[in-house]
C-alpha cells in the first residue's frame, strides 16, 4: 500500500523509473534527495533530471528537523512540490514530466536544465557583466511573478 496516495493516478504501482530512464551521474544532492542525469529507454537522447527522494529520510527527519517530533512524515513536501510544479507552465521554470513512486523512494523526472547552477557559473568567471546580470534578474522575475498569479 502506498504512503503517498497522490500518486496512485501518476503512474500505476509497481512502475519504476529505471523501466524508463537508464540513471547516470549525479546533477546534485539535497537533506532528502539525489538528482541524477537520466536517458529515456524509449527516446535515446532524450535527457531528464531525475530527483529521487528517499522515502526514509522523508519519516525520520527529526535530526533535520529537531523542532518536530521523529514520528511525522513530511511526505507532504513532495506532494506539495509536485503539485506546484506540476500547475505551472513557464519558459524559466524546470516541466515535471512524470513521477513514479517506488518501494523506497519517489522519482520526480523533471526536464533537464542545461545550463548549470548560476552560482557555479559565478565562480567561475568572476562576474557578471550589467547585461547578463540584467537578463538573469528578468528571468527571474517573470519565473517569481508567473509563480506567484
Amino acid at each position: 500500500m502506498s504512503n503517498l496516495p497522490w500518486l496512485l493516478q501518476l503512474n500505476p504501482s509497481g512502475v519504476r523509473a529505471s523501466d524508463h530512464y537508464r540513471f547516470g551521474e549525479v546533477l546534485g544532492e539535497g537533506t532528502f534527495s539525489v538528482v541524477y542525469l537520466a536517458e529515456s529507454v524509449s527516446d535515446p537522447g532524450g535527457w531528464a533530471a531525475v530527483k529521487v527522494v528517499d522515502k526514509k529520510s522523508l519519516s525520520s527527519s527529526s535530526s533535520v528537523f529537531p523542532e518536530q517530533h521523529a514520528e511525522e512524515d513530511l511526505s507532504f513536501m513532495v506532494e506539495k512540490e509536485v503539485q506546484i510544479l506540476s500547475s505551472l507552465d513557464h519558459p524559466h521554470i524546470v516541466h515535471l514530466n512524470e513521477v513514479f513512486e517506488e518501494e523506497e523512494a519517489v522519482c520526480l523526472v523533471m526536464e533537464l536544465a542545461k545550463g548549470g547552477e548560476v552560482f557555479d557559473r559565478l565562480v567561475e568567471e568572476g562576474h557578471f557583466g550589467e547585461e547578463d546580470t540584467a537578463a538573469l534578474v528578468q528571468q527571474l522575475l517573470y519565473a517569481v511573478d508567473h509563480i506567484h498569479r
